[in-house]
């Protein structure tokens, strides 16, 4: 059975208050988008940083998933999103319900879009700072060691075969000054 890749992104730069990318986040997603794809299947949250992400790395939403849209407020509370791999590691090994619970979602929604990507197919996700952290932490142990939390347009890939995560890696950007 061949291999099936999730490459799961952070958004792209907005100015807060503001719910769209500024200038310099589009600038960033294009030029993310010339070095990923092709996808066969593009899901983003339903928040407009996450989608105009996708459509300025050059991909077209197929559709939105709420699920990936947030954090629940029941896990900020354990653990900051911006905390890191490690200090969201540490959560899961101490064993916490909420955490567990979340973990079991997390991995429920992996195993739906599985099903939805061809053999030998890719899919991408564009999410928010801590849903890939956590993202990676349900079907990937060892990326409890990957570091800091993963900056705006910075992700991880997930290999899978046979619906089981094989191999994985943080997608860092080498530079992050301004393009």
């Amino acid at each position: 059975m061949s291999k099936k890749i999730i490459e799961h992104f952070r958004h792209a730069t907005r100015t807060k208050p503001g719910i769209h990318l500024n200038e310099h986040g589009v600038k960033s997603a294009r030029k993310l988008g010339k070095s990923c794809g092709p996808y066969d299947r593009v899901v983003t949250s339903p928040l407009a940083r996450a989608i105009e992400t996708a459509v300025a790395m050059g991909f077209a939403v197929e559709r939105t998933e709420p699920f990936i849209a947030d954090i629940p407020d029941s896990v900020n509370r354990r653990v900051p999103y911006d905390a890191g791999f490690a200090a969201f590691a540490e959560r899961i090994d101490r064993r916490d319900p909420v955490i567990a619970k979340y973990m079991s979602q997390m991995k429920r929604f992996h195993a739906k879009l599985l099903k939805r990507i061809p053999e030998g197919g890719r899919a991408l996700l564009v999410s928010h700072g801590g849903v890939v952290e956590w993202a990676a932490l349900s079907v990937y142990a060892e990326a409890r060691n990957w570091g800091q939390a993963l900056d705006k347009c910075e992700g991880i890939r997930l290999v899978f075969k046979s619906g089981k995560c094989v191999d994985a890696k943080p997608l860092r950007r080498k530079s992050k000054r301004k393009l």
